[in-house]
């Protein structure tokens, strides 16, 4: 069996939400904050993906590549369509590259400053504030008249956005509002059963 290693509302959330549509059997195990998980992924990021030979695969992105291509579940990575395909692989580098670390500043503001002072650690999230709602409304616009991101069904990108627009909800003083399009989906999400029994796993409200 393959064991996912996660921590609560971390991007990890993603591929398990993933191995709920797949219908996998899995293991997953909140990764402990020690050095002992870094034997698992030297970097102590999660999500990391422990295979049933015992090897490792980390970054986001990869796994949830790796899990639909075991499953033989390539409609949720664009199917045969090569626009498709290049559509969900855009918004993964998009979520990787552009929206997941514009967040960073926002949970560890000290680590973007040298000044020790609380007022430029709240510069800092005003700056990144601003950085990612410029990513959202890239989002927003791009699911006006959409259900989801890539087409008529579920893809990768789908299981991606969840955390990180949760992340929106609680980091940016506007939450989620300004982004109706955003906001209509993730409310749908919220009510897909794979999406609810990640959430409970990880012991998170959405």
């Amino acid at each position: 069996m393959i064991t996912l290693y996660y921590r609560p509302g971390a991007c990890a959330l993603a591929p398990h939400i993933l191995l709920e549509w797949l219908g996998t059997a899995y293991e997953a195990v909140n990764a402990p904050r020690d050095d002992s998980f870094l034997a698992i992924n030297p970097s102590g990021a999660v999500p990391a993906l422990q295979r049933e030979d015992g090897s490792i695969i980390t970054q986001c992105t990869a796994i949830l590549n790796y899990l639909c291509e075991t499953a033989g579940r390539q409609d949720l990575l664009g199917g045969s369509d090569i626009n498709a395909r290049t559509e969900v692989w855009k918004w993964a580098a998009f979520l990787t590259g552009d929206l997941h670390p514009a967040f960073f500043p926002l949970f560890v503001p000290f680590r973007y400053t040298s000044d020790p002072a609380k007022q430029a650690q709240d510069r800092v999230r005003e700056a990144a504030s601003v950085i990612v709602a410029n990513k959202l409304t890239l989002m927003d616009n791009h699911l006006q008249g959409r259900s989801l991101f890539v087409g008529e069904g579920l893809s990768i990108i789908d299981c991606y956005a969840v955390p990180m627009l949760r992340w929106a909800g609680l980091m940016l003083p506007q939450g989620r509002s300004p982004w109706p399009a955003l906001e209509a989906f993730y409310q749908r999400m919220l009510i897909n059963e794979g999406v609810q029994t990640a959430m409970r796993v990880h012991g998170i409200d959405p």
